[in-house]
């Protein structure tokens, strides 16, 4: 099986063409249409990307292996950590990265553990999320080794603005972005925080509500969240055991962070019409595609990305608007505690 129909096959049942060279993003609506929307089209920066470089950690005695997406311009750029759902790669989630890039963030994506570049194994098996806790360990990894980033990919040098830093994921990818962010794990009677202080803002796409699942999460565990985050779910979202999709509001509703934003998409799935840039059917409950759906996602979550890894006041004031949930006559409903 060649690499492209291994990895969408990894991501659902079923073989399906891998598209992340096919423009999912095509917007429907015409571009006067998309005048509420915060900036609907690429950026201006030319995109480039390290596709393979692998961080070696001593201490855990594992390689870590990363794709790197970068703006082709000198400066100081915000850094966007990204984690892949279960059995992703770092190769994946193309639409956003590119995207995100292309407006100016450096955007750093590891293989996990249970990638399925790492095990060859396809569709979601019994074990493939017991090695949950080694995800935020990988993160923490990634930031330790920022210095060894700039030296083993010269175009960097100078360029990674530490201050200014963001974790997200999606699906598994989320679990392990909100333990960053301060959400404490529950086994046995036992309370674990994985937080890790250096990264400001925090995007949570399909994350994982209270459950026994990956460690475990109550309704205690957010309490400890306090840093800006965001949530994004669609209203066919629902989760593995089958848990409806307001399960995935949990973080939201019970975290203490006095900046955090939720967006609800009408109908979307949880492929959110492609942000992942496989086609439809390609994992679990995905949905169809949807460009609409994935141009949601992709401006909310830059809105967001502007206003606390950059400051924008301007980002900060569209997330505490009416506007998207006004313009989209709901479809896509934003809220905000601020």
């Amino acid at each position: 099986m060649n690499r492209p129909s291994m990895i969408a096959t990894a991501l659902g049942f079923g073989a399906v063409s891998l598209s992340l060279g096919v423009n999912l993003l095509a917007q429907s609506e015409k571009p006067s249409q998309l005048d509420w929307a915060y900036k609907p089209n690429d950026g201006a920066y030319a995109v480039r990307a390290v596709s393979n470089l692998t961080l070696r950690d001593a201490k855990r005695n594992k390689d870590l292996q990363l794709r790197i997406t970068y703006p082709d311009a000198k400066g100081s750029f915000p850094i966007i950590v990204w984690s892949h759902g279960a059995t992703g790669t770092k190769d994946l989630y193309q639409p956003l990265i590119r995207y995100w890039a292309s407006h100016g963030y450096i955007c750093i994506q590891p293989n996990h553990s249970d990638s399925i570049a790492i095990t060859g194994r396809q569709g979601l098996s019994p074990g493939i999320f017991r090695d949950w806790d080694s995800r935020p360990q990988d993160i923490s990894f990634i930031l330790d080794s920022l210095d060894e980033i700039e030296a083993k990919v010269p175009e960097l040098k100078g360029r990674l603005n530490r201050k200014s830093i963001g974790v997200g994921g999606h699906s598994f990818g989320a679990h392990t972005s909100q333990l960053l962010a301060g959400a404490t794990s529950v086994s046995n009677g036992m309370r674990k925080s994985h937080a890790d202080k250096r990264p400001v803002a925090f995007l949570l796409v399909s994350p994982q509500g209270i459950g026994r699942q990956m460690g475990g999460l109550d309704a205690q565990s957010w309490q400890t969240l306090t840093r800006p985050f965001m949530v994004i779910t669609g209203t066919n979202d629902r989760g593995l055991m089958g848990e409806k999709w307001e399960w995935r509001l949990d973080p939201w509703k019970y975290a203490r962070s006095k900046e955090k934003y939720l967006l609800v998409i009408e109908g979307a799935w949880h492929g959110f019409g492609g942000i992942a840039g496989v086609r439809a059917g390609a994992f679990r409950n995905s949905g169809p595609e949807n460009p609409t759906h994935v141009m949601y996602v992709k401006t909310t979550s830059l809105a967001f990305w502007d206003a606390y890894l950059k400051k924008d006041p301007a980002a900060r004031q569209f997330l505490q608007s009416d506007t998207m949930t006004r313009r989209t006559n709901g479809q896509a409903k934003l809220e905000s505690k601020h």
